[in-house]
């Protein structure tokens, strides 16, 4: 029973990442910049998303989200088939 919590956990925990993931590129793309605090380099300064290499960034970061999503169905899909027993 304690292996079921601990999945169900880890499956709210990602479900909870992947929608934060999936928001803050979503806000970032509809503001048009990337802030400075996401962004590395000597001098950060917030990138635009007109800017070379913006596009493939956000689009890596909702890549990211829809994996963690998926991690979390197989919890869930782990947890249905670990209480239906041996099938």
């Amino acid at each position: 029973m304690l292996l079921i919590a601990l999945k169900l956990f880890l499956a709210l925990s990602l479900i909870t990442l992947s929608l934060w993931l999936w928001r803050l590129a979503g806000s970032w793309q509809d503001r048009g910049r990337i802030p400075t605090e996401w962004v590395e380099s000597v001098n950060p300064k917030p990138v635009s998303t007109t800017q070379r290499g913006a596009k493939p960034f956000l689009l890596w970061q909702r890549a990211m989200g829809v994996l963690f999503f998926i991690f979390a169905f197989l919890l869930f899909l782990s947890i249905i088939f670990q209480l239906a027993g041996d099938v």
